[in-house]
This record gives C-alpha cells, structure tokens and sequence, in this order.
C-alpha cells in the first residue's frame, strides 16, 4: 500500500498565477491532469503531490522557459504559504524561522527540510518525499529558489548562499541558475542544499510578532492534527531499512529488536495494515532504486549496493520485476 503524498490546494496558487504570466492557460492544465478546479480553490482541499510536480513540467515545456520553476521560485514572497509563511515572518531570528519552516513543512508540502549547522557554515537541506514523482527538476528549482527568495525577504543582512546544489543532473544552460542565486550552483549532488554563513542565523527579523506566531503555531498544529497521518511504526520501519541497506540485508528479526519488539509482535503490526516486512522492503527498494537512477553521479553497480543486493544481476532481475525495464533502460528514459 503505497502513501499518497500531497501539496495543500493554496499552494497551486503561486503555480496558476505563474501560468498565467507565461502565457499558459492554467484550466487547461488542470483538466489533463484530472485536477478539479474547485479542489484548487478550497483553502482546505490536498492535492497530489505528483500531479504538482507534473504540472510544473508541463508548465516548462508549454511556455517554452526551461527554467520556470527558478523564475516562479524567484517572485515568492513568505505571504504567499499561507499560515506557515505568516509564522516563518514572525519569527524572533532568522534561525527560529527556519527550524519553524522545517519542523511544519508538512503543512503545504509532504517534502522534508532540515537545517544543519556545522561550525560556521550552515546548509538548508530539502528534499522530495515522494520516490514515486517522475519528474520533479522544476519544482525543486522553484522549491530552491522560493527558500533563497523569502530568507532573503525577512533576513535583515545582506544574504546569498555560499554555494546552491541540487539532485537533478544540470540543464543545458545553467547560467540563468547562477544569476538567481548570485553564486555557484552545482548538480548531480547527494541534496538539494542551500549553504551559507552561520552567522546570519542570530540576524532578528524586523517582522517578528510572538502573538501572532503563537497564533499560527496553533493554526499549523491543528491542521496537521487533521491531516491523514502516516502510521509511524511503518515510517520508523522504512527508515531503519534504508538506513541499513547498505550495509547488507537487514531481517525482520532485525526490525523488531532495534524496535524493541518479538518478530511476532511486528509481524501482528504490519498484518493490521494489509502489509508483510518483505512487501515493505521491496516497495522501498523500488521506491530508492527510482530516486537513485536519476542520479546520473551514481553507477547502476553502486546503486545495487546502497539497495543491499550482493550483486547487480540480482537488482537488474528485480528491478525488472517492478518496472518491465532493465534499469540501463529506465535510465536512459529519463529525463532532467
């Protein structure tokens, strides 16, 4: 049983203004793809995060600018998220507004971000839930640019990125990347990633409001509350066979001791949701070999190992199985 990911509906908004200026009639898009124009409309409506991302290249390709998604991106402002851009806005330091995006991201977007800092340098990391979105070089250049472009609407210093980096391999032309950004922009990467000086984070936003941050705290919390929520034993499983995959097949048995579980137990578990261990682990492996494909810096040989497989003939076999390609193929179908 595979998760459906989503965006909420407010979020297609920047994305059909965007069409609009390009020049690209947004209800035509939404028809193809099986969108209801009254889902996007209802504040309150979710949509499908791969139908999002489809549009996006369906938007490139119609307006004829290879770089929307990094010129939607560009024209953000915090306003335009919704609740989550208001309590980003209000908060105290330009720190406690990222950890804010990160920690409630999930409430416009089922991606994930995560702020490191590491000595003096600090990266903005993010990145796409959903293995099972085909193409997503678009809305991730919008996602990049969108960050870039609201640090630098509410940091009170001067602000760029020491150095931007992305997952998808590098369009034709990236010069138009690196004027956005005002700095080098890399490809092919391990993460989307937006890299700058640390000591920015202490900068105080002139927007902060603790009462109205309070307010949109509480916003954010019950609307996730009310979202479909995942069931974390299956999200912790997922994370703990990807984590250790690399290292060679991880068992049931496995699971359930790093759970602090019987096998039996665990078993129980997975029979409530319709699921076995193997049927996870192998949606996972399939889910991970997508994502690792598209990554041209990976070999398919490297890609076997980080899946676990002892051999590539044995992942070549069951990739097979999942898509009726061999991965070669798959790889050379895809494209940025």
């Amino acid at each position: 049983m595979q998760r459906l990911y989503t965006v909420q509906s407010s979020v297609f908004e920047r994305l059909i203004e965007g069409l609009i200026v390009v020049g690209v009639d947004p209800d035509t898009l939404l028809r193809e793809f099986a969108i209801d124009r009254k889902l996007v409309d209802d504040p309150e409506a979710r949509i499908p995060f791969r139908k999002y991302v489809a549009m996006f290249e369906a938007a490139a390709q119609r307006s004829g600018d290879d770089c929307f998604g990094l010129h939607l991106g560009a024209k953000a402002e915090p306003r335009m998220f919704d609740v989550l851009g208001y309590a980003v806005m209000s908060c105290p330091t330009l720190e406690a507004a990222l950890r804010t995006a990160c920690r409630y991201t999930r409430v416009l977007y089922d991606d994930e971000m995560r702020l490191v800092v590491e000595d003096d340098v600090a990266h903005l990391m993010f990145w796409t839930t959903d293995p099972y979105a085909s193409s997503y070089r678009q809305a991730t250049e919008d996602k990049g640019a969108h960050l870039f472009q609201v640090v630098r609407t509410i940091a009170s210093s001067e602000w760029h990125p020491l150095e931007v980096r992305f997952e998808h391999p590098a369009p034709d032309n990236v010069q138009e990347h690196r004027r956005v950004f005002g700095g080098p922009v890399l490809f092919d990467q391990e993460y989307n990633v937006l890299t700058f000086d640390a000591g920015l984070l202490g900068d105080r936003l002139a927007t902060a409001d603790e009462r109205l941050l309070c307010i949109m705290i509480r916003v954010i919390e019950r609307t996730l509350r009310e979202l479909p929520d995942p069931d974390k034993l299956l999200h912790k499983v997922r994370q703990l066979v990807v984590n250790n995959l690399p290292h060679g097949k991880i068992s049931s048995a496995d699971i359930a001791q790093k759970l602090g579980m019987s096998p039996r137990t665990l078993q129980r578990r997975f029979a409530e949701h319709g699921m076995t261990y193997r049927g996870l682990l192998n949606q996972t492996r399939h889910a991970l070999s997508l994502r690792y494909l598209r990554q041209s810096r990976l070999t398919i040989s490297e890609t076997a190992f980080l899946l676990g497989y002892t051999d590539v003939s044995a992942f070549s076999r069951a990739f097979v199985r999942w898509t009726g390609l061999a991965p070669s193929e798959y790889r050379g179908t895809k494209v940025s």
